[in-house]
């Protein structure tokens, strides 16, 4: 039994364009064709080593399934990106490692490295990260050797795939399940599910603690790939208990965790919803693809309005907008990052807020390669006659009718800039399919012309809208979506504004210093420290001149997402608060999350955010009325987001 109302399409259907295709091209020039070049692990070829004694490069680490995990994101980001662009050399490479585990499985069908065979905690966490490629592979090559590998391996008895993050394997069995109806697949599936309920029922992602109204006590990374999985198992089961419980798992997150770029806060625990609590890069990622199969599950289109505001600001706001290197931990309000920065109680004054190509743990950026294809490869879903466009940007679709006649859609805008968005359809006879469209949740008078004549009726805000007509070769359809600006409270007496998708921030000028970190860094992909050398202590005041906010569109072209060519600006009212100030100090305080007894004090040079200044006094601080310039927050490196409201 199948439950899905949408389904993905193949990677390979899908072509972006405009601003979307500079940002992957950009990521292939960047971290995603080239992190192999800058250190470990990614200069050694940990899955496909064993089985290419010609491989050069370090040595490979048996003591940790940590490097598997972390390569086998960067092989996934790699092949993905490499599909979206139609670059053979990146796919090629990705493929060379991925068939190298394929088709050299044990005599009882295991697949993967001899040390972590093993069925114990931990151990094939790290295969479930390199499925996903080698699905993605399948996808795109139709290669049925890669189904008969998996199929070994699943079947081959050598592990429960129930100890903590192993579980997610269930993501590849169900998977398989779908390719080939083998019903064991789905059996397995559930008992490793009862399997890990009976193993950890304390942990956040059980089923009765997901269905339990508290905050998250978890890993962010840990929740985000278990809480999806009873979704998964609704998909093909059926059962709607196992819907329920990571429906109200992933509503917590919003209502306990979630931070104003999209995305929940998790440095690496879940924190709360404070301007200066952070998130782990890795994060942005897992929790708009967890998020993805809650949409083909559920069909709310609050989850598709989610994705695109974490991947159009937390997304892009964590990495350089060449996409050489990425944080580790990046945050909302970001004044100063570099190798003693890091603000959060995690590893305090460590470099894990700097921008790096690589990280230590090196799972971020391994990850980072995935934000751009994990949400280009969900823009569009299939229905069962026809096509959704699930989440907006510049590409194109093609796709079968139940007719077998080929159509291709093609998607035109400056989304999320634009309020504009048009689809034209090409095929060579009439015929009859459904289209479904959304409207976001944040539009309210959402309009939608059919070659130039206006839909009549409400188009509901938070909804997708199908449309069941016969199209013909040409037709165009014109979504038009208003934005408004809004202003949203935060704690603390903080504020920040929004259009749309997107989250506005003031950036903050960087000087940039490169710090030598060999093996983890080269000339062409250094180690950044970036230290402000703008004014950045604002506070709004929004009542002065009637709160006047000023939107301006920018026509200097280039890439939206560069802060010199912003698409759109804010001018808004401002005041300087006098004595807010980056913290210098010669001590921190650092501590393990849910540990507070492991608190120690750290000596070094320390310069960290400061967290908004308190309201009390805060009227005796200000400066005179002046007017700042807001920029989305992707284009972002340096910023402060959450400013000080003057009451």
């Amino acid at each position: 039994m199948k439950k899905h109302l949408m389904t993905e399409v193949k990677l390979s259907s899908i072509s972006p364009q405009g601003w979307l295709k500079e940002a992957l091209r950009r990521s292939e020039m960047g971290m995603a064709g080239h992190l192999h070049e800058t250190g470990y692990p990614f200069n050694t070829r940990f899955w496909g080593r064993s089985y290419d004694s010609g491989d050069k490069g370090n040595e490979v680490d048996k003591s940790s399934w940590w490097p598997y995990e972390q390569t086998a994101y960067l092989i996934d980001g790699q092949l993905r990106t490499g599909i979206l662009n139609g670059n053979s050399a990146l796919i090629g490479r990705a493929k060379k490692q991925i068939l190298a585990v394929i088709n050299n499985p044990d005599r009882d069908g295991y697949l993967g490295p001899d040390f972590l065979k093993a069925d114990k905690e931990l151990n094939r966490w790290s295969h479930s990260v390199f499925f996903r490629a080698a699905a993605a592979l399948y996808d795109l090559t139709g290669d049925k050797g890669i189904i008969a590998a998996l199929k070994g391996h699943f079947l081959s008895g050598t592990s429960r795939h129930e100890f903590a993050r192993d579980v997610c394997n269930i993501e590849t069995m169900l998977w398989l399940y779908e390719k080939t109806g083998d019903r064991r697949f789905a059996r397995l599936s559930e008992q490793a599910w009862k399997g890990f309920n009976r193993r950890y029922p304390d942990y956040a992602s059980a089923d009765k603690n997901l269905n339990r109204d508290i905050p998250i006590a978890s890993h962010g990374v840990t929740f985000n790939e278990t809480a999806k999985l009873p979704a998964l198992l609704y998909l093909y089961t059926g059962k709607k208990a196992y819907l329920k419980s990571s429906v109200s798992g992933y509503r917590k997150v919003e209502k306990y965790h979630m931070l104003s770029d999209g995305v929940h806060s998790s440095a690496e625990s879940f924190r709360g919803k404070d301007p200066m609590d952070s998130h782990e890069t890795c994060d942005i990622v897992d929790y708009q693809w967890s998020l993805g199969y809650l949409l083909m599950a559920t069909g709310n289109a609050r989850y598709a309005d989610i994705i695109e505001k974490g991947t159009f600001n937390a997304g892009f706001g964590a990495v350089l907008k060449d996409f050489k290197a990425t944080q580790y931990f990046s945050c909302v309000n970001q004044v100063v990052a570099t190798s003693n920065s890091n603000h959060n109680p995690w590893r305090t004054g460590n470099q894990r807020m700097a921008f790096r190509p690589i990280h230590v743990p090196e799972c971020c950026s391994g990850n980072s390669t995935r934000i751009l294809p994990a949400y280009s490869g969900r823009m569009w879903m299939g229905l069962k006659n026809g096509i959704a466009a699930v989440c907006y940007g510049p590409s194109s679709v093609g796709f079968l009718a139940v007719n077998g006649a080929r159509i291709k859609v093609v998607e035109e805008t400056g989304y999320p800039f634009s309020e504009v968005i048009r689809f034209k359809f090409f095929m060579k006879a009439s015929c009859r399919f459904e289209f479904r469209f959304r409207v976001p949740g944040w539009c309210k008078e959402a309009s939608l012309f059919i070659n130039g004549k206006r839909r009549a009726g409400k188009l509901a805000a938070g909804t997708f809208v199908p449309l069941r007509r016969t199209f013909k070769d040409g037709d165009l359809l014109e979504l038009r979506l208003p934005m408004t600006v809004l202003a949203k409270r935060h704690a603390g007496g903080g504020v920040s504004l929004e259009r749309g998708p997107v989250l506005f921030a003031l950036p903050v000028k960087e000087k940039r210093s490169v710090e030598k970190l060999p093996g983890l860094s080269t000339k062409k992909f250094p180690a950044l420290n970036l230290l402000p050398v703008s004014k950045w202590n604002f506070a709004l005041d929004l009542k002065s001149s009637g709160g006047n906010i000023i939107l301006e569109h920018s026509d200097a072209g280039g890439f939206p997402f560069d802060p010199d060519s912003a698409a759109i600006k804010l001018k808004v009212p401002a005041r300087e608060v006098r004595g807010w100030k980056v913290i210098e100090s010669g001590t921190c305080v650092r501590q393990e999350p849910g540990k507070p007894e492991l608190q120690r004090l750290s000596k070094g040079k320390f310069r960290l955010t400061p967290p908004l200044p308190p309201q009390k006094g805060l009227k005796k601080r200000l400066g005179g009325l002046k007017e700042i310039t807001l920029i989305p927050y992707g284009c972002t490196l340096l910023r402060l987001t959450v400013l000080p409201e003057v009451k």
